[in-house]
Formats: C-alpha cells, structure tokens, sequence
C-alpha cells in the first residue's frame, strides 16, 4: 500500500468519525472536537494530495453494488493531487478556525454534520477516476454546501434568497455535467476518465460534449453570466464555509475545465478557446469592477473571486489558443500560469475571507463604511488582511504577483506575426493582454480600499470603537494562512540573466542531419536578430542568458501535474508519467552538469560536446528513457518509428541557442558597482531635474524664482528636522515614507537609465519594474487615509483613481514595444532599439510613447492632472496626502515623488532617444551613460515645464477621460505589434 492508498481510506474514516461526534457530542465542546477533526480531515487530504502530486499513484475500490460498476475507483493523479491539496489545506484552516468562529446557527449538529461531508464531497471530485464517483463527489459537495449555507435562514429574507438562487444553480452545474459526460461515456463506451481520453470523440459530438461540460464547470466557477449565485451565497454563508467555498469549492469549477481541455478532449477548433476567453475575461473585468464599487466587504470579496477565476479560466484559453506544434511551449506555460493563479487565488481569498470573518466577530460590521482604526484593536486581522490584499492586488513578494507575471509571459511570446499565424489569435492576445491589465489597475484600487478603509484612520462605528480580535484557535489559523501567501523569492524569479537579444554572446543553431550542416554546427549570427526578427526563446525566461534547466522549464511543470496537449493513448495513460520521443531531427535534450545544486542552475539545453553526447534514437539512454509507440489491436507495447509530425513537439532543429557571455571574475561585483553608480546619479540628478523644471516655470512666467539647486537645499533642511506625528498615529505614518522612498530607488536600480545592467537576483522585468512602483504608490495612498484627515482622504482617493488607469496604461504601452523583440526586459528592448533605429519612429513605438508620456505626467502630479505649485483644495492630489509629514518623513516623501519622476522620465527618453546609454560595465561607458541621461532628463523635463506654463488643470472628472484616452493609444500599439510583422 502506498501513502495515497492509506491517506484515501484515512479521509473516508474521519469524514465518518467527525460526522459522528459532530452528531453525539453536547453543544459546549462540538465546536472544538469537531472543529478539531476535521482540521485533522483536511491535513490527512492535503498530505494524500501531495503525496499524488509527487508521483506516488494509489487506488482505492469502494463497492456500491451497481450492476456493471463493480467499484467506485477513487486513484488521484498529479493535477487531481493539486487539488485534493488545496481543498485540504482550505478545509482544515477554515475548521480550525471555525473552532473559535462558529456560535449560534452555524455551530449546530447539522452545521458540523455537513461541513465533514461537503469536506468528503470536494475530495471525490479530484480523486475519481471515472465520471461516476466525480458525479457523487460534486453532488455530495452541492447539498452539504447547501446545507451549510442554509443554517442562518431564520435570520433574513436575504439568507433564503441565497440558498434557492445557490441550490437552482448548483443542481444546474450538475445537470449539465450528467448530460455532458453521458455524451462521452456513450462514445467511449465507459465510464472510465482512462477509456473517454482514449477514444475521445469528434465532430460535433465533441462540440455538444464540450459546451455541456463547459457550462457546467463555469456555473460552479462563477463565471459570467453563470455567476449569480455567487455574490447572493458567499456574503451569506458563515465566513469559514464562505473561505472554503471561494478558495476551494470554486476550484472544482477550475479542476474540471482543465480535466476537460488537457485529457478528454485536448484537441478541438479555434471557437472553443474563444469561446473560454469570452467567458473568462468578461468575468475578471466584470468582477473586479462590481467589487470596486461594492461596500460591503463579503460581497466584494465575493465579486473578487468572479475575478480571480475568470484570470485562471483566460490563462486556459490562452492555452487553447495556443496549442499548436509551433507554440506548444508557450502554451504550457500559459498552464502553468492558471495553476499558479488557482494556487495563489486560494491561500489569499482563504485568508480574506477568514480575515472578513474575524472583522465581523469582533466589531459585528462588515459593512467597510462603518469601521476604521482596526490596526490599533485587531493587529493581527489587520496584518492579515493586508498582506490578502497584498497578494489580491498583485504587488511583489506575493503569490499573486508570480502568477499574473507568468501569464504575461505566455502573452507576449504568442506568435501572431508569422505568414502562418492565425489572424483570429492575433487579435484576442493584444484583447486579452489589456484585459488583464485593467484589471490588474483595479484590483489594486480595490484592495487599497479594503485595507485602507478597514484598518487605518478613525472607528467610524461603535462596533469598531469596541473591536477586539477573536480567539487563539483564529488568530493562529489567520497567521498560518498569511504565510503561505507570502512568496519572498519568487520561483519564477529564478530566471535572473539576460534576454534572448545577445550583448557579445555567440547563437548557435542546431541543424538537420542530412542537409550540408553537421548537427550542433556553428552558424553566424543573424543580422536581422536585434531587428526584432523570429526567434526561439525560452518561454518563461525571455530574460536570461541562462535558461532555467530542463527538470524545471514550464514544459516540464505542466507535466509534472499531469496535463498533456495530446489525445490519450493506451501507452501513455492518464495516471502514467511517461516521456515521449524526441523529434525527427534525432536530438535529445540533456540536462546540463549539476543542475540539481540549488545556489547554481543548469544551463537549459546543453550543446553537443564532451560529455553531452546526444544519443542516437535506436540506443537506450539512463538521461532520457524513450517509450515506443502504441501497437494497434493488442494493447501491449513495441518499437516504432517517431510520431507523426503533427504530434511532436516544434522540431529541435529551429530552435535558436546562445552560449551565455563569459563573464570575468566578479562579473556581478562589476554589475552591482555599476548599478549603484546609476543610482547615485539619479538620486543626484533628481533635485537639479525639480529646480530646472521650476524655474524654466518661472522665466516664462517673468519671475526670477529660487534657482536650480533650491530642492536641494529644502531637503538638507528637512533631514535635520525631527518629524511631528499626531497622538495615536499608526505605523503607517512613519514607515510611508520610507517605502516609497525605497521603492522609488530600486525602480531606478531596475529602470535601464544609465546602463542596461540588471541586479542578478531581480530581473528588469516590466511587470517587476511596474509592481515595484505600485508598492510606493500603495504606500502614499494608505499614508493619506491613516492621517483619517478630509484632505487626507480626498488625496488618497483621487490618487488611487489615477493609478488604477496608470498601471494598466504602463503595462500595455511597453507592452507594446516587447512584443517585437519577444521579452519584457526593458533593458533588452533599450538594446533593440539601439541596434534597429527604425522601431524607434514606427507606429507601434509612437503611439506607446505618447501614451506613456500622458502617464508620466500624471503619475508624476504634473499639469494638467495636478498643480505641483498650489495648494488649493480643487488642485490638491499629492499634496493632500502628505499634509500631516513633516521634517524627515516629508523629506522621504519628496525624495521618493521626484525619483519616480525620474525612473518614469528616463524610461520614456530612453525609449525615445535610445542612444547614449552604456551597453557594458566599463568606467567611460558609464561616465559617458550619465551624460547622455542628464542631458535627455534636463531637456525633457524643460519641455514639460515650457508646457506647464501655457496649460491649466483639467477638472476632475476629465482626469479619467485623459487617461482612458492614454490606454486607448496603448492598446492601438499593443494590437498593432501583434498584426504587424
């Protein structure tokens, strides 16, 4: 017997044995035995499912006496085991949690009684290994989750509206599922998930399958229009049933579109990824802005988790899109990004949702404008809910954030520019990328306001004046939960070289056998390369000299949990991990020498030399072992030639290899000093850009003004000042200054303004840069609501309103200029530039310049947005929010608001004007690298003050009109540079 035989009987045992002492034990102590038992229930199927997802296999009979089912099969494979682990993980937070929560109607016998099988109910569902037990499994999950939401029906109308719009959609899902897997079982001619991936159907049998079970799985998912229920259930239910049912139950939506689109039928028309991005992307734009407008904070969340699935269920249908020979890695990475988005979106909406639950138990208020000030009576809820917030925003060092970046990756490495490209994909990547990033903008205004609201400033309520945090058993769930959102190196940060544009390095082409170049020959490198011309890159790591290695590239992710883009075979069954031939060119891919050590990763795919010899097809290799094909008739196995073409992989033949730079002894010292010299000229430069901005303002205007280095002097004498905080100020207060501060540094270490040198731990990726900046203005915001000021607020709202347009505007602009060059490296694109003059004026790059100039100006508090000089109440953004700092802390700010101008200036010249920038560590180069910046950031920022002073303020509501105007051009250039070859 194996863990995963031994933890499936183990589940079905607790679920039985908590039903039982939910039902026998006396009212005083059920919450806590049965609270505790099934916590244990939830770990013993976190355990089993890790255990899957390792590779253990593992099947347990259960007999039902039907006639024809002997058994019902219950055999977890890689994907279910991911699933069975979140659903564990979610289970037992929230019933340990729910040991100090629940009281009144939700701590009952049948309140417990059905949390163990809706618990039982959801583990069946990834378990099953045939249509049968997933049925039981999703109809059990339906009725004890009905159940339970059912429990505070005597308290209000809107309790029992919940559960009827719950139960008619839920008992929905499950008709469309019977009818869906009744149209596979009668082709395949079982029930049996094994048999239907073997011989799946075609046609439109295929097609009716596949809009059944699709229905299905979205109206558990929540997706539009099929959501409904969703934002009527969740506020209802108690708030442990409420995280379960976002973070986990949701999920079993989640499960079955992937055990549809990767095993049952994994080959279908281009309509049918359509048809998944309709559904997906209109469900996280839909969401996220009923959540923007919504008050009550269960109900937000809610809408949020519309959102979220919609995100996971486009990264699938970018999949889909996707999943051509051609671009079948790409196509798995955009896999693992849903994984990575369902991973992140249930730790994070367990600990909201958990931290919701504490708010409501301790002030008795969930609606946002009735509370305030629980930072200083519920610490640890607001720690909690702040670092959920963290991760639902998108911001780095959370989960969340690693896995929109990695959706951006499968974005921009579409090919849609190819004579072959399918135009129909060319025009829903560039949709889908601003979908993805409007709602990345606000999202952040969302949660900006949870947090905000919720925890800082002044009790707007009696309730919040009283607040106190809950029991032991919630504060250590809550605690526990926020860990695992927490993600402080980031996997895919792992990738930290260059890019696919070279700076020295040799490309090297693996040839054909057979056609006059010997295989792992030399071939010159390409002129048209840096030009923006095809190439094959790693998908995942668009920025690297070093390729992460083979065990661990996207490719092989997706694997690892089970999915694969073929039909089923025999030979290759469901819940086998097996490895495939390599392509007809006859090469192997080898992992390089001691690319298990964890400080030093491989180099990707080794090149052919001593000690990397690549074995012959006919020779067994211990590196690669090779499974013949399937015999017909007989199912047994025997040696065969290679697959048919349209069934491999893209051949190995065209893809473009670069030795890495050799780079000399302490190449990263070299880099780091480099990198430092680039931040101390900007922190320099910075003031003499303010003073020069000022006083072109005033020479224009007939004043003679204070001079240049008068900024200079304004922060000499605030840095000797010691700061005044008011009596009873929150943290926030004195650490916002120092996080803008901070983070407007380290986007001018990333920003490519001196040099196009990175750090080598963090890449210079777009979506880093752009989250890096978010933190700063997450900070400013959350500093003028703590201030619990009319100013204050007014500041922080107007303010947030601007980055919510700004972030998605940035993000699609230099998106847009990416795309040719295939990475989001902003220095790789720099050195595209430099090599191609051309891009600089196409149209793709203009209208991404003059977006990203309308951004600038606004997130930067120039005119017309804002008036830096005045502080009139109609005019005040910036200013509004820093009014209660002073001495050092309002020097922090002011140092960190003009180095964002700075990083964000120097971005856009030298994106514009790409000449002059240092390409290598050498000490003329980079003296030569802070001329050439400070001369472009003098001249622009003169440009923008000569501007200045013949424009006046827009009136607020233009603001928005502005900037949608900036998104607008944006997108153009996005859409552009995918039909544009």
């Amino acid at each position: 017997m194996t863990v995963v035989d031994i933890g499936l009987g183990l589940v079905l045992a607790l679920a039985g044995v908590t039903v039982i002492a939910a039902l026998v034990v006396g009212d005083q102590r059920r919450s806590a035995v049965a609270g505790t038992l099934s916590a244990t229930l939830g770990l013993t199927a976190a355990v089993t499912g890790l255990a899957a997802l390792a590779g253990t296999t593992g099947t347990l009979a259960l007999g039902i006496g039907l006639p024809g089912q002997p058994a019902l099969l219950l055999a977890p494979d890689r994907l279910g085991g991911l699933f069975l682990a979140i659903v564990g993980c979610v289970s037992a937070l929230a019933a340990w949690f729910g040991v100090g929560y629940a009281r009144g109607a939700s701590a009952t016998r049948v309140s417990w009684t059905a949390y163990p099988v809706f618990v039982l109910g959801m583990v069946l569902v990834p378990a099953s290994a045939d249509a049968l037990g997933f049925l039981l499994g999703w109809e059990l999950m339906a009725i004890s989750s009905t159940v339970l939401l059912a429990a505070d029906h005597a308290t209000g109308p809107r309790v029992r509206s919940a559960v009827l719009w719950y139960a008619a959609m839920t008992h929905l899902s499950f008709v469309l599922l019977l009818a869906g897997f009744a149209v596979l079982a009668t082709h395949s001619g079982s029930l049996s998930f094994i048999a239907m991936a073997a011989a799946p159907p075609t046609g439109a049998t295929a097609a009716v399958a596949f809009v059944l079970l699709v229905g299905g799985f979205a109206t558990k998912a929540g997706l539009v229009p099929v959501h409904v229920w969703l934002p009527r259930a969740h506020p209802e239910a108690p708030s442990h049933v409420s995280a379960v049912m976002s973070a986990a139950m949701v999920k079993m939506g989640v499960y079955g579109l992937l055990l549809l689109v990767t095993r049952l039928l994994p080959e279908g028309p281009a309509w049918w990824g359509i048809g998944l991005l309709a559904l997906g992307a209109p469900s996280a734009l839909y969401g996220i802005l009923q959540a923007s407008v919504t008050s009550d904070l269960k109900r937000l969340l809610a809408y949020s988790t519309t959102e979220n699935v919609g995100l996971i269920v486009t990264a699938i249908a970018v999949a889909m899109l996707l999943g051509g020979d051609e671009q079948r890695a790409v196509a798995d990475v955009a896999l693992v990004a849903a994984l990575l988005l369902t991973v992140s979106h249930s730790a994070f909406k367990t600990v909201l949702f958990l931290s919701a639950g504490a708010i409501v138990h301790g002030t008795g208020e969930r609606d946002l404008d009735r509370l305030g000030g629980l930072s200083r009576t519920m610490p640890v809820t607001s720690a909690a809910l702040g670092v959920g917030g963290l991760a639902a925003a998108a911001l780095p060092i959370s989960s969340g954030f690693v896995a929109e970046w990695v959706l951006l990756q499968s974005l921009v490495h579409g090919n849609t520019r190819g004579p072959d490209a399918d135009r129909l994909v060319a025009v829903a990547l560039p949709v889908t990328v601003s979908i993805v990033a409007l709602t990345a903008g606000l999202a952040l205004l969302t949660f900006v306001k949870v947090v905000g609201i919720a925890a800082l400033a002044r009790p707007r309520s009696i309730g919040a004046a009283q607040a106190h945090e809950g029991s032991r058993a919630m504060t250590l769930a809550l605690g526990a939960a926020a860990l695992a959102v927490l993600s402080p190196r980031p996997a895919a940060w792992s990738c930290r070289g260059r890019r696919g544009v070279g700076r020295g390095g040799r490309r090297r082409r693996l040839g054909r056998p057979g056609r006059g170049r010997p295989t792992g020959g030399e071939r010159p490198a390409r002129p048209d390369v840096a030009r923006g011309a095809r190439r094959r890159v790693h998908p995942v790591g668009p920025a690297c000299d070093r390729p992460l290695p083979v065990s661990s590239s996207p490719a092989y992710r997706a694997v690892a949990v089970g999915m694969r883009r073929q039909s089923g075979r025999p030979a290759d069954a469901i819940h086998r991990h097996l490895l495939r031939r390599a392509s007809r060119s006859r090469l192997r891919q080898c992992a390089a020498p001691g690319h298990g050590r964890a400080r030093h990763p491989g180099r990707g795919v080794a090149l052919s030399r001593a000690g990397h010899r690549l074995s012959p097809t006919g020779r067994r290799s211990h590196r690669n072992p090779r499974l013949p094909a399937p015999a017909r008739g007989p199912r047994r196995l025997r040696r065969q030639g290679p697959r048919p073409a349209e069934r491999q992989h893209g051949a190995v033949s065209r893809l473009l290899l670069r030795r890495p730079r050799r780079r000399p002894a302490g190449g990263d010292l070299v880099t780091i000093l480099a990198l430092i010299w680039q931040v101390a000229v900007a922190t320099a430069l910075t003031p003499l850009l303010i003073g020069v901005m000022r006083q072109v303002r005033a020479r224009l205007e007939g004043r003679v003004g204070a001079g240049a280095g008068q900024p200079w002097r304004d922060l000499r004498k605030l840095f000797a000042k010691e700061p005044l905080v008011a009596k009873g100020a929150g943290p926030v207060m004195s650490r916002g200054p120092l996080v803008l501060a901070a983070s407007s540094l380290l986007v001018c270490t990333l920003m490519p303004l001196i040099s196009t040198d990175s750090l080598p731990w963090v890449p210079d990726d777009l979506f880093v840069v752009v989250g890096v900046l978010l933190v700063g203005t997450v900070a400013l915001a959350l500093l003028g609501l703590e201030s619990g000021t009319a100013f204050g607020g007014m500041g922080s709202s107007r303010h947030m309103m601007i980055a919510a347009l700004v972030e998605p505007t940035v993000l699609v602009a230099v998106y847009a200029v990416s795309v040719p060059v295939e990475t989001t490296a902003l220095s790789a694109i720099v050195e595209a530039r430099i090599a191609d003059p051309a891009t600089v004026i196409s149209p793709v790059s203009l209208l991404a310049l003059v977006a990203l100039g309308i951004v600038v100006v606004a997130e930067t508090g120039r005119l017309p947005v804002d008036n830096p000089s005045t502080h009139l109440e109609l005019t005040m953004i910036h200013e509004a929010m820093v009014l209660e700092s002073s001495g050092r802390d309002l020097a922090w700010l002011e140092l960190g608001s003009w180095l964002r101008l700075t990083a964000l200036l120097g971005l856009v010249v030298n994106l514009a004007v790409p000449w002059g920038i240092a390409t290598d560590s050498t000490v003329p180069a980079l003296l030569g690298g802070a001329v050439a910046v400070a001369v472009k950031l003098l001249a622009a920022g003169a440009v923008i003050a000569a501007f200045e002073v013949f424009l006046a303020k827009v009136r607020l509501f233009r603001v928005p009109e502005l900037l949608a105007g900036s998104f607008v051009l944006a997108f153009l250039s996005v859409t552009a540079s995918y039909l544009v070859a």
